[in-house]
């Protein structure tokens, strides 16, 4: 009775033991080693991503100011004040905003509501904020 397991458990167990060793996969040959040089692969080009960090500002802002202050100076140059009426051009040319911003533009700028706004008090504004 040696032959045979004494309990169910162990029978399975030595059927469980038996199908492992048949699954097991026979030893390989060692991997050879090649001599050949490996050629490289070709690169991959680089997406081309745009530069986003300026730390001295973006190049042609100092153009771009100029421009703008040449705007401001021929549109106050007939006028001291202006009016919420007149201020179309200066949203559209200068800050480069719609026309419908104009009214929400000039009343953040005239903080005393006075109607007018000077050219002082826009430039203020405008080196602030834009």
């Amino acid at each position: 009775m040696d032959k045979f397991a004494k309990t169910d458990a162990e029978a399975m167990a030595k059927l469980v033991k038996s199908k492992a060793l048949e699954k097991q996969a026979p030893v390989s040959a060692p991997i050879k080693v090649s001599t050949h040089p490996i050629a490289e692969a070709p690169q991959a080009k680089q997406p081309d991503i745009p530069r986003f960090y300026f730390p001295e500002g973006k190049p042609g802002e100092k153009d771009h100011l100029k421009t703008a202050e040449e705007t401001i100076d021929k549109l106050f140059s007939d006028k001291v004040e202006m009016k919420k009426e007149d201020f179309e051009a200066i949203t559209t040319e200068v800050c480069g905003l719609p026309k419908f911003l104009k009214g929400m533009l000039f009343d953040r700028i005239d903080t005393g509501k006075s109607g007018k706004i000077t050219k002082p008090a826009f430039q203020l504004f405008w080196r602030r904020e834009f």
